[in-house]
């Protein structure tokens, strides 16, 4: 799992979605046990324009 977030992280910008309420979101969370969150968290994937290989 690692890798695949290494990978993401290096070869994509990741930026909040257009209208993500970051407040909404958190006030979602309920911590019984497990984290339960009901609101979805929205990110957008660009391509890096340059990549170093």
């Amino acid at each position: 799992m690692r890798l695949v977030v290494a990978v993401l992280l290096t070869n994509y910008d990741v930026a909040f979605a257009e209208g993500f309420d970051p407040v909404a979101f958190e006030s979602s969370w309920t911590d019984a046990y497990l984290l339960l969150i009901e609101e979805p968290f929205e990110v957008t994937f660009t391509p890096k324009s340059s990549r170093l290989r």
